[in-house]
């Protein structure tokens, strides 16, 4: 709350910095014109004002060349809408309509446009790449702080994607700040940001999806023709038709609708602007996801490549599917054999000796328990069975940090002080399961990534961002809701802005 209050006052006291320069600095104007359309003497040439209330006052006129700068200022502080041009004095009829100048409250000028050029308004992009910057360094540092803390929170996806997010945006503002000419281009630059950066993914997300695709079928052909190992194939065509689709919905619109009400071809039109805002809403989302699932990927790699301090006192070996013969997989022994690294790592390094707990029930179609199956194996190689707890009862990761928290507790006579605990499970899991670590109670829990074949890693990492995003959807929806609030208002001021 005490960050988003910040947020809100910083954006207040930029905005109000602005209007106080520009209220300063922009009575005056400069208006450039090029005579050579005249076919005239720039000599020759006379400036013209159609406005019966003179409101408008020429300060300077500067001849170069054939490009005549004229400076004005008003001397009114009643809104008008002003019409300049350039005529030949010896030949009235030849004349031209150069530029239509506004007069605001406070007696600003902008030209061109309601929000066009302004003097002083270069502040509004200098403040506007500010604002984003400081989002990003906050970002950057809340990331740091929180994984430097602790590394399995939902909280740090999050705070990634928002950071790759804004620092997409950031980097557009600075792009686009050589082409930003008027107050209205500050404001539709920023509206189109998002859909730049979703123009830019999107052939990086078709390599993707075809090579998605590519290892979704090794994965089926290998594991079976499941749903969940299509996973992968799911997410790449949705994001591709979920990019594309706003796009070709334009096209459409814009060589199909012809009502006069509806027409998106006309600048102020109410078809154009909903148009703009369906198509910039939907991009901004997709974006937003495409930069959520980047942050899975990352911090579960970060997750992944970590190793634990040689210091636990319990090992956690989490179940999966087993063998018809009740023998483990040879992803369960990946599990295993590297709790067991670790173990004897730990062992060489300080002389103590871990208790390893067994994690997972029994399914429906398995001849003993998951849990039971890692006890027979690490006995066989070399573990004494005092030295391994048994936990039989879970069956959801959650259910396996849990059901282990109260074992572990139960051994200890309730005092869980100072228990210091790894988990070993498959890598790209690592940091989902240390999250539920964290929520059964575990302080600190580090997790031991085992092995997994090339071909599953992708659908792997597709699997854990629908399971992030399903459990957190909550905070998702919120920040997405806000980013859809704010397009409809940028969309909105662009609309009034074209319209008056």
């Amino acid at each position: 709350m005490k960050r988003k209050l910040f947020y809100l006052i910083l954006a207040l006291v930029f905005g109000l910095i602005c209007c106080i320069v520009i209220l300063n600095t922009g009575k005056t104007a400069y208006v450039q014109v090029d005579a050579k359309d005249l076919d005239s003497d720039p000599e020759e040439c006379e400036f013209y004002i159609e406005d019966p209330e003179n409101a408008i006052v020429v300060d300077q006129k500067i001849i170069s060349g054939t490009e005549i700068f004229i400076q004005i200022h008003s001397d009114s502080s009643v809104r008008r809408v002003v019409y300049m041009g350039l005529q030949n004095k010896n030949a009235i009829s030849e004349k031209r309509t150069i530029e239509v100048v506004y007069v605001h409250p406070g007696s600003v000028i902008t030209v061109n446009t309601f929000l066009g050029r302004c003097r002083g308004d270069r502040i509004v992009s200098i403040f506007s790449i500010l604002y984003f910057l400081i989002i990003v360094i906050d970002l950057v540092t809340q990331l740091n702080r929180d994984i430097w803390h602790n590394l399995h929170q939902y909280r740090n996806i999050k705070t990634l994607g928002l950071l790759l997010f804004f620092g997409s945006i950031l980097l557009l503002q600075f792009i686009q700040l050589p082409m930003q000419q008027s107050l209205y281009d500050r404001i539709y630059q920023l509206l189109e940001s998002t859909n730049g950066m979703a123009y830019i993914v999107l052939p990086i997300a078709f390599v993707l999806s075809i090579f998605v695709t590519a290892t979704n079928v090794r994965l089926m052909m290998r594991e079976g023709y499941t749903w969940r190992n299509m996973l992968g194939c799911f997410l790449g065509v949705a994001f591709l038709v979920a990019t594309i689709l706003p796009i070709a919905f334009s096209e459409y619109l814009y060589s199909n609708i012809s009502d006069a009400f509806w027409d998106v071809h006309r600048s102020n039109g109410l078809g154009r602007h909903a148009e703009l805002l369906l198509r910039t809403t939907v991009l901004s989302l997709v974006f937003y996801m495409e930069c959520v699932l980047a942050a899975v990927i990352i911090l579960s790699l970060i997750a992944a490549k970590r190793k634990p301090e040689p210091d636990k006192d319990y090992i956690l070996i989490h179940g999966c599917m087993i063998r018809k013969d009740g023998t483990p997989t040879p992803l369960l022994r990946g599990r295993a054999d590297k709790a067991l690294e670790y173990g004897r790592i730990q062992k060489e390094r300080t002389g103590r000796e871990p208790i390893y707990v067994a994690s997972g029930g029994q399914g429906s179609d398995e001849i003993i328990s998951e849990a039971e199956c890692i006890s027979n194996y690490l006995q066989t190689l070399g573990v004494a069975k005092e030295q391994i707890l048994i936990e039989d009862r879970s069956t959801t990761t959650r259910e396996n940090m849990n059901f282990s928290y109260d074992l572990i507790k139960e051994q200890r006579g309730g005092d869980m002080t100072g228990v210091k605990v790894a988990f070993a499970t498959t890598n790209y899991h690592v940091f989902r399961s240390g999250v539920l670590a964290s929520e059964a109670g575990f302080v600190g829990a580090q997790g031991i990534g085992g092995p997994t074949k090339a071909y599953f890693w992708i659908n792997a990492f597709v699997r854990e961002f629908i399971a992030i995003m399903s459990l957190e959807w909550k905070t998702h929806a919120y920040v997405m809701t806000l980013m859809a609030i704010a397009d409809f208002v940028m969309v909105v001021v662009v609309y009034i802005v074209n319209n008056m």
